[in-house]
């Protein structure tokens, strides 16, 4: 066996439903914080 080995469609994990990755604003706003330090007004 080849020390990597690639997946091919056939062997992708089948999910029952898609994971929707999508916030709102005032959420990322929220959880990046540290990302995106607020600006003064």
């Amino acid at each position: 066996m080849p020390p990597y080995r690639t997946i091919t469609s056939n062997e992708e994990p089948q999910s029952s439903s898609p994971v929707d990755w999508q916030f709102t604003t005032e959420d990322a706003r929220i959880k990046l914080t540290k990302l995106y330090p607020s600006i003064l007004t």
